[in-house]
Protein backbone atom coordinates (compact mmCIF):
# COMPACT_ATOMS: atom_id res chain seq x y z
CA UNK A 1 0.00 0.00 0.00
CA UNK A 2 1.08 3.44 -0.96
CA UNK A 3 -0.25 6.17 1.42
CA UNK A 4 1.71 9.28 2.08
CA UNK A 5 1.11 11.44 5.23
CA UNK A 6 1.95 14.11 7.76
CA UNK A 7 0.86 14.87 11.39
CA UNK A 8 1.38 17.96 12.66
CA UNK A 9 0.26 20.09 15.94
CA UNK A 10 -1.19 23.13 15.32
CA UNK A 11 -0.36 26.39 17.49
CA UNK A 12 -3.87 26.18 19.38
CA UNK A 13 -2.71 23.06 20.21
CA UNK A 14 -5.06 20.84 17.76
CA UNK A 15 -3.69 18.50 15.64
CA UNK A 16 -4.17 17.59 11.89
CA UNK A 17 -3.31 14.16 10.12
CA UNK A 18 -3.22 14.75 6.46
CA UNK A 19 -2.52 11.33 4.38
CA UNK A 20 -2.62 11.23 0.67
CA UNK A 21 -2.95 8.05 -2.23
CA UNK A 22 -4.28 6.76 -5.63
CA UNK A 23 -7.29 4.68 -5.72
CA UNK A 24 -9.83 4.07 -8.24
CA UNK A 25 -8.08 6.17 -10.66
CA UNK A 26 -8.10 9.33 -8.34
CA UNK A 27 -5.71 10.80 -6.13
CA UNK A 28 -7.45 10.84 -2.37
CA UNK A 29 -6.91 13.39 0.31
CA UNK A 30 -7.93 13.01 3.53
CA UNK A 31 -7.86 15.23 6.50
CA UNK A 32 -8.62 13.58 10.23
CA UNK A 33 -8.62 16.30 13.41
CA UNK A 34 -7.74 16.05 16.95
CA UNK A 35 -6.92 12.47 16.91
CA UNK A 36 -3.51 10.44 17.64
CA UNK A 37 -1.53 9.46 14.44
CA UNK A 38 -1.84 5.50 15.09
CA UNK A 39 -5.69 5.97 15.39
CA UNK A 40 -5.69 8.04 11.91
CA UNK A 41 -3.58 5.89 10.28
CA UNK A 42 -5.31 2.92 11.05
CA UNK A 43 -8.71 4.01 10.10
CA UNK A 44 -7.03 5.49 6.46
CA UNK A 45 -5.98 1.77 6.08
CA UNK A 46 -9.59 0.95 6.35
CA UNK A 47 -10.51 3.64 3.99
CA UNK A 48 -7.90 2.02 1.50
CA UNK A 49 -9.19 -0.98 1.85
CA UNK A 50 -12.60 -0.29 1.48
CA UNK A 51 -11.89 1.17 -1.97
CA UNK A 52 -10.10 -1.18 -3.42
CA UNK A 53 -12.47 -3.47 -2.49
CA UNK A 54 -15.43 -1.60 -4.39
CA UNK A 55 -13.20 -1.31 -6.82
CA UNK A 56 -12.80 -4.78 -7.31
CA UNK A 57 -16.74 -4.86 -7.80
CA UNK A 58 -17.51 -2.29 -10.30
CA UNK A 59 -14.43 -1.93 -12.38
CA UNK A 60 -15.38 -3.04 -16.12
CA UNK A 61 -12.44 -3.18 -17.52
CA UNK A 62 -11.02 -5.80 -15.09
CA UNK A 63 -11.79 -9.13 -15.73
CA UNK A 64 -11.64 -10.57 -11.94
CA UNK A 65 -14.27 -8.14 -11.45
CA UNK A 66 -18.04 -8.79 -10.64
CA UNK A 67 -19.25 -5.99 -13.06
CA UNK A 68 -16.85 -6.98 -15.85
CA UNK A 69 -18.32 -10.72 -15.43
CA UNK A 70 -21.88 -9.38 -15.22
CA UNK A 71 -21.15 -7.41 -19.07
CA UNK A 72 -20.13 -10.27 -20.84
CA UNK A 73 -22.59 -13.03 -19.85
CA UNK A 74 -26.05 -11.01 -18.55
CA UNK A 75 -27.02 -10.81 -22.92
CA UNK A 76 -26.53 -14.76 -22.54
CA UNK A 77 -28.42 -15.74 -19.47
CA UNK A 78 -29.71 -14.33 -16.21
CA UNK A 79 -26.20 -13.46 -13.86
CA UNK A 80 -26.69 -13.87 -10.03
CA UNK A 81 -24.84 -10.96 -8.24
CA UNK A 82 -23.77 -10.30 -5.08
CA UNK A 83 -26.59 -7.88 -2.83
CA UNK A 84 -24.43 -5.53 -3.06
CA UNK A 85 -24.08 -4.81 -6.98
CA UNK A 86 -27.60 -6.22 -7.33
CA UNK A 87 -28.48 -3.10 -5.28
CA UNK A 88 -25.97 -0.60 -6.73
CA UNK A 89 -27.59 -1.44 -9.99
CA UNK A 90 -31.17 -1.07 -8.79
CA UNK A 91 -30.56 2.26 -7.23
CA UNK A 92 -28.77 3.51 -10.72
CA UNK A 93 -32.05 2.39 -12.73
CA UNK A 94 -34.31 4.23 -9.82
CA UNK A 95 -31.98 7.53 -10.31
CA UNK A 96 -32.36 7.04 -14.22
CA UNK A 97 -36.12 7.60 -14.25
CA UNK A 98 -35.96 10.06 -11.03
CA UNK A 99 -33.70 12.09 -13.51
CA UNK A 100 -35.76 11.88 -16.46
CA UNK A 101 -33.06 9.68 -18.35
CA UNK A 102 -30.57 12.41 -18.18
CA UNK A 103 -28.77 9.95 -15.72
CA UNK A 104 -27.96 6.65 -17.09
CA UNK A 105 -25.13 4.06 -16.27
CA UNK A 106 -25.56 2.12 -19.97
CA UNK A 107 -24.49 5.55 -21.83
CA UNK A 108 -21.32 3.68 -22.91
CA UNK A 109 -23.50 0.97 -24.25
CA UNK A 110 -22.10 -1.00 -27.83
CA UNK A 111 -23.59 0.36 -31.03
CA UNK A 112 -24.66 3.66 -30.00
CA UNK A 113 -27.36 1.59 -28.44
CA UNK A 114 -29.70 4.11 -26.95
CA UNK A 115 -31.60 3.82 -23.62
CA UNK A 116 -29.85 0.29 -22.53
CA UNK A 117 -31.36 0.75 -18.70
CA UNK A 118 -34.86 -0.24 -19.93
CA UNK A 119 -33.13 -3.62 -20.89
CA UNK A 120 -32.02 -4.53 -17.53
CA UNK A 121 -33.96 -7.20 -15.98
CA UNK A 122 -33.63 -7.49 -12.12
CA UNK A 123 -34.73 -10.47 -10.41
CA UNK A 124 -34.89 -9.71 -6.45
CA UNK A 125 -35.89 -13.26 -5.70
CA UNK A 126 -32.61 -14.73 -6.54
CA UNK A 127 -30.03 -11.16 -7.27
CA UNK A 128 -29.88 -12.16 -10.58
CA UNK A 129 -29.11 -9.61 -13.41
CA UNK A 130 -30.39 -10.22 -17.43
CA UNK A 131 -29.95 -7.76 -20.28
CA UNK A 132 -32.15 -8.00 -23.07
CA UNK A 133 -29.79 -7.00 -25.85
CA UNK A 134 -26.04 -8.01 -25.90
CA UNK A 135 -24.97 -4.36 -26.76
CA UNK A 136 -26.08 -3.22 -23.12
CA UNK A 137 -23.14 -2.36 -20.95
CA UNK A 138 -23.34 -1.26 -17.47
CA UNK A 139 -20.68 1.47 -16.54
CA UNK A 140 -20.43 2.58 -13.27
CA UNK A 141 -18.01 5.51 -13.50
CA UNK A 142 -20.61 8.45 -12.21
CA UNK A 143 -21.65 6.36 -9.45
CA UNK A 144 -19.14 4.60 -7.79
CA UNK A 145 -16.75 7.75 -6.73
CA UNK A 146 -19.73 9.19 -5.00
CA UNK A 147 -20.21 5.39 -3.09
CA UNK A 148 -16.80 5.52 -2.14
CA UNK A 149 -16.71 8.35 -1.09
CA UNK A 150 -19.99 7.31 1.40
CA UNK A 151 -18.20 4.79 2.48
CA UNK A 152 -15.39 6.33 3.31
CA UNK A 153 -17.15 8.82 5.51
CA UNK A 154 -19.42 5.82 7.27
CA UNK A 155 -15.48 4.49 8.26
CA UNK A 156 -14.58 7.65 9.09
CA UNK A 157 -17.91 8.24 11.58
CA UNK A 158 -18.15 4.67 13.00
CA UNK A 159 -14.47 5.36 14.24
CA UNK A 160 -15.69 8.87 15.83
CA UNK A 161 -13.99 11.12 13.71
CA UNK A 162 -16.05 13.98 14.44
CA UNK A 163 -13.76 16.46 12.16
CA UNK A 164 -12.75 15.62 8.90
CA UNK A 165 -12.59 16.17 5.25
CA UNK A 166 -12.20 13.67 2.41
CA UNK A 167 -11.47 15.33 -1.24
CA UNK A 168 -11.95 12.83 -4.35
CA UNK A 169 -9.77 14.55 -6.92
CA UNK A 170 -10.99 18.11 -5.95
CA UNK A 171 -14.69 17.09 -8.04
CA UNK A 172 -16.13 15.59 -4.71
CA UNK A 173 -15.61 16.92 -1.49
CA UNK A 174 -17.04 15.63 1.81
CA UNK A 175 -16.72 17.59 4.83
CA UNK A 176 -17.89 16.26 8.81
CA UNK A 177 -17.43 18.65 11.43
CA UNK A 178 -15.21 21.57 11.67
CA UNK A 179 -11.94 23.12 10.48
CA UNK A 180 -9.93 23.36 13.54
CA UNK A 181 -9.56 26.99 12.79
CA UNK A 182 -12.97 27.42 12.03
CA UNK A 183 -16.51 26.36 11.78
CA UNK A 184 -17.68 24.28 9.28
CA UNK A 185 -15.10 24.02 6.22
CA UNK A 186 -14.58 26.55 3.42
CA UNK A 187 -14.18 24.96 0.32
CA UNK A 188 -13.46 26.89 -3.16
CA UNK A 189 -15.63 25.45 -6.06
CA UNK A 190 -13.59 24.27 -8.66
CA UNK A 191 -15.32 26.82 -11.48
CA UNK A 192 -13.87 29.91 -9.32
CA UNK A 193 -10.97 32.02 -11.12
CA UNK A 194 -8.50 34.62 -9.47
CA UNK A 195 -11.10 37.01 -10.86
CA UNK A 196 -14.22 35.69 -9.19
CA UNK A 197 -13.44 33.58 -6.57
CA UNK A 198 -16.60 31.41 -5.23
CA UNK A 199 -16.13 29.16 -1.72
CA UNK A 200 -19.37 27.45 0.12
CA UNK A 201 -19.04 26.46 4.14
CA UNK A 202 -20.08 22.43 4.36
CA UNK A 203 -21.45 21.82 7.62
CA UNK A 204 -21.68 17.65 7.17
CA UNK A 205 -21.99 17.80 3.17
CA UNK A 206 -20.55 16.66 -0.05
CA UNK A 207 -19.37 19.38 -2.64
CA UNK A 208 -19.95 17.35 -5.78
CA UNK A 209 -18.87 19.00 -9.53
CA UNK A 210 -19.31 17.42 -12.95
CA UNK A 211 -18.66 19.03 -16.32
CA UNK A 212 -16.26 18.33 -19.48
CA UNK A 213 -13.41 20.49 -20.07
CA UNK A 214 -11.91 20.89 -23.80
CA UNK A 215 -8.96 18.48 -23.45
CA UNK A 216 -10.85 15.84 -21.16
CA UNK A 217 -14.13 15.12 -22.30
CA UNK A 218 -15.69 12.37 -20.80
CA UNK A 219 -19.39 12.78 -19.89
CA UNK A 220 -21.95 11.51 -22.66
CA UNK A 221 -25.42 12.62 -23.43
CA UNK A 222 -27.69 9.52 -23.11
CA UNK A 223 -29.92 10.63 -25.83
CA UNK A 224 -27.67 10.55 -28.71
CA UNK A 225 -24.50 9.43 -27.28
CA UNK A 226 -22.46 12.70 -28.13
CA UNK A 227 -20.23 14.42 -25.50
CA UNK A 228 -21.64 17.31 -24.05
CA UNK A 229 -19.57 20.52 -24.52
CA UNK A 230 -21.83 23.17 -23.27
CA UNK A 231 -20.78 25.72 -20.65
CA UNK A 232 -19.23 25.71 -17.25
CA UNK A 233 -19.55 22.34 -14.92
CA UNK A 234 -22.24 21.86 -12.59
CA UNK A 235 -21.59 21.90 -8.46
CA UNK A 236 -24.19 20.70 -6.30
CA UNK A 237 -24.42 20.38 -1.83
CA UNK A 238 -25.92 17.44 -0.88
CA UNK A 239 -25.99 15.70 2.24
CA UNK A 240 -24.35 12.08 0.78
CA UNK A 241 -22.01 11.99 -1.85
CA UNK A 242 -23.56 9.12 -4.24
CA UNK A 243 -26.76 11.75 -4.93
CA UNK A 244 -24.11 14.65 -5.71
CA UNK A 245 -22.72 12.79 -8.13
CA UNK A 246 -26.04 11.39 -9.87
CA UNK A 247 -28.12 14.91 -9.79
CA UNK A 248 -24.69 17.19 -10.40
CA UNK A 249 -24.01 14.99 -13.62
CA UNK A 250 -27.63 14.76 -14.53
CA UNK A 251 -27.98 18.46 -14.20
CA UNK A 252 -24.75 19.23 -16.51
CA UNK A 253 -26.35 17.10 -18.93
CA UNK A 254 -30.12 18.47 -18.37
CA UNK A 255 -28.50 21.88 -18.84
CA UNK A 256 -26.25 20.33 -22.18
CA UNK A 257 -29.30 19.40 -23.72
CA UNK A 258 -31.00 22.88 -23.04
CA UNK A 259 -27.42 24.43 -24.63
CA UNK A 260 -27.75 22.37 -28.16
Amino acid sequence: MSVSFINKVLDNGKTIFYAWFESMHTRIDIVICNQSEDFSKNTIDLIYNELHRIEQLVNRFDPSSELYRLNQTAAIHPVTVSPELFHIIADCIDYYEKTSGCFDVTVNSLESYRNGIKGIVCDLRNYSISYKNPAIKIDLGGFAKGYALDKSIKILKNNQMTDALVNFGNSSVFAIGNHPSGCGWKITLPTSTREQPESVVLHDECLTTSGNEEAHLHILSPFDGQYIKAGKPVSVVTKDATSGEVFSTALFVSRGIGNE
